[in-house]
């Protein structure tokens, strides 16, 4: 049996489709576009000169191990309640990524590293921009040091950037346990200073297992530093507290879908601290770039394309733990990237 197909599951979604077409240059009829509706599916495989193939696949449904039979790779675009693609995959040796930032799930695909080890499959999590990204610089970072006492990150995200349904559901969720406690960062360039505060992406969780930091934070602002004051103060003030509701919820997805209050630029800045040769110090990088959903296709499609010919001990891996900065950002063509030491 001749597995040479990448499956992506999502595949007409945003960041699924901008990855389909990278693959889709690169492995012409070996990349499917898989998703709940068919027939979209085929609209979008139809605009792709036979470069990308359609399949009808649910994520929610349970997968049947011949539904895999010729695939090589399976890259999860889409947030799931449930990971049963992933542990699959870890039983019939079929590598897998997921661009997830969702914490919990993660941390159930970790589990399954005894079934990737024994089948030799590679999972790969933590892959997009935050996580993803982040991971990257932060080893960077910490690269430079003897002893990694803490490392913190800051992300800003631009209000401008058209997200799907699932990721302003999660922002909206995390909004209100987050945006705690701000420091302020120097993001560089232009954007010069900004205060962020205090989100919870899976990055923090992560990288004091698989960097040795005795503690990992991360914090949030938007390109609109009207806009992130205003959080702030609503945190603050309980306001934050009505998006519980199901009315207010509504009203505030459909303003973040319909309003625009920014651009569609994005910043990271990561800061180490430790010791070295004994001494105090902080390296720090920052980076940025315009469009989030396509940077994540950039970065998922270097990871793809590496996984896909490389040879790794099966497992399962955060990004961080295969791959180093200055590789997959050259893989991904730093298109509209521009990082530097801060």
């Amino acid at each position: 049996m001749n597995r040479d197909k990448v499956l992506v599951v999502g595949g007409y979604g945003k960041v699924g489709g901008s990855l389909c077409r990278r693959l889709g240059e690169r492995l012409p009829g070996k990349v499917i576009c898989a998703g709940r509706s068919l027939q979209k599916a085929e609209k979008f495989a139809a605009t792709t000169n036979g470069r990308v193939l359609p399949m009808k696949l649910d994520a929610g449904l349970p997968l049947q191990p011949e539904q895999l039979e010729e695939v090589r790779l399976v890259v999860m675009c889409l947030d799931q309640s449930e990971p049963a693609i992933a542990k699959l995959c870890a039983e019939l040796g079929i590598h897998y990524i997921d661009i997830s930032a969702q914490h919990d799930i993660l941390s159930r695909i970790e589990q399954y590293d005894e079934s990737a080890r024994k089948s030799g499959a590679v999972l790969a999590l933590s892959v997009g921009l935050a996580p993803g990204m982040t991971n990257l610089l932060a080893k960077k970072a910490a690269s430079s040091l003897d002893k990694v006492d803490g490392i913190d990150i800051a992300i800003m995200l631009g209000l401008g950037e058209e997200h799907g349904d699932a990721a302003i559901d999660w922002t909206l969720d995390q909004l209100q346990t987050g945006f705690g406690h701000g420091r302020k960062f120097r993001l560089g360039g232009d954007l010069g200073s900004r205060k962020a505060y205090r989100f919870d992406f899976s990055d923090q969780h992560v990288l004091p297992r698989t960097l040795g930091a005795s503690e990992a934070r991360t914090f949030l602002c938007f390109d609109s530093k009207l806009v992130t004051a205003g959080i702030s103060l609503a945190k603050r003030t309980g306001l934050l507290r009505a998006l519980r509701l199901p009315s207010v919820r509504r009203l505030a997805k459909s303003a973040l879908k319909r309003i625009k209050l920014g651009s569609d630029r994005f910043a990271i800045q990561v800061e180490a601290s430790g010791a070295k040769a004994g001494k105090a110090r902080t390296f720090s990088y920052a980076a940025e770039g315009s469009n989030e959903g396509e940077m994540t296709a950039q970065i998922a499609s270097a990871v793809s394309e590496s996984i896909y010919e490389g040879v790794y001990p099966g497992g399962v891996y955060h990004i961080e733990q295969l791959f180093d900065w200055d590789d997959i950002i050259r893989r991904a063509g730093n298109e509209g990237l521009e990082w530097r030491s801060v």
